[in-house]
């Protein structure tokens, strides 16, 4: 329903489904979306000079536009990623991407409920829960995240040492708040069946099966662990006869 002469517009919902984004990053840095959006953009033409018009009584401000959407959702969506600036190219999918939230209005500064989740196409679950205010981007969430796959992460070790991740899954859940003042993650973090083998290789580096906590809070001053679980730890420490080690063997000299 709109209300021209109220400026008032009321809308039961938008819902928008099964959408996909596809993005490429070359191996120089550019984002193919970003370039493509550039060129459609227009050339900016200068600006010619505006007329002076003769001074006239101020138009008394116009009534801002109120608006409600009382259910706003995605569903279904995907989101495709592929870094070649990276060695391995870096490979990410998101999957059944969906967002939800009710109570929509021009009050930006209404907490409104939120509610979240997707799938990573490599393995692993994400799940939020809680409020959000769209004024002051302040979240309370409840976070549930499941089995994430740290192989996709291989670019990153592969760039700083000559391991290959082989396997490994994070799990997590707990509270995540954000405003003004602070900024933190209350809850439980672990990193089960990980698995580092000396690259080409399936001589095991690091591994455990578990190595965690159910009692993690974290914010930007502070880290506070209740207690820190290790289980089924493996890994080599090997001396040459040049007192040098495999640790060091494994690092690659930094680029400059």
């Amino acid at each position: 329903q709109i209300d021209l002469a109220q400026r008032k517009a009321e809308v039961g919902a938008v819902v928008l489904k099964n959408g996909r984004v596809a993005m490429r990053r070359d191996a120089g840095g550019t984002l193919d979306l970003v370039a493509a959006l550039k060129a459609l953009s227009p050339e900016p033409t200068a600006a010619k000079p505006a007329a002076q018009k003769p001074a006239t009584e101020a138009a008394a401000p116009a009534t801002p536009w109120r608006y409600t959407v009382e259910r706003l959702a995605l569903s279904g969506f995907g989101i495709a990623f592929h870094d070649e600036s990276m060695s391995p190219a870096l490979q990410v999918g998101l999957e059944d991407i969906a967002i939800e939230t009710s109570g929509v209005s021009e009050k930006l500064d209404r907490p409104l409920p939120l509610k979240a989740g997707l799938r990573v196409a490599s393995g692993g679950r994400l799940a939020v829960e809680g409020k959000l205010v769209p004024a002051t981007a302040a979240i309370d969430l409840q976070l549930k995240l499941d089995d994430l796959a740290l192989k996709p992460a291989q670019p990153f070790i592969g760039k700083h040492a000559a391991l290959d991740l082989a396997g490994g899954r994070i799990s997590a859940a707990g509270t995540v708040k954000h405003d003004a003042r602070s900024s933190g993650y209350k809850g439980s973090f672990g990193v089960s069946e990980l698995r580092l083998n000396e690259a080409g290789s399936d001589k095991v580096f690091l591994a455990w099966k578990y190595f965690g906590t159910r009692q993690l809070d974290a914010t930007p001053q502070k880290l506070q662990i209740g207690e820190l679980m290790l289980d089924g730890l493996d890994g080599q420490l090997l001396i040459a006869r040049d007192k040098s080690t495999n640790f060091q063997r494994i690092l690659r000299k930094a680029e400059t």
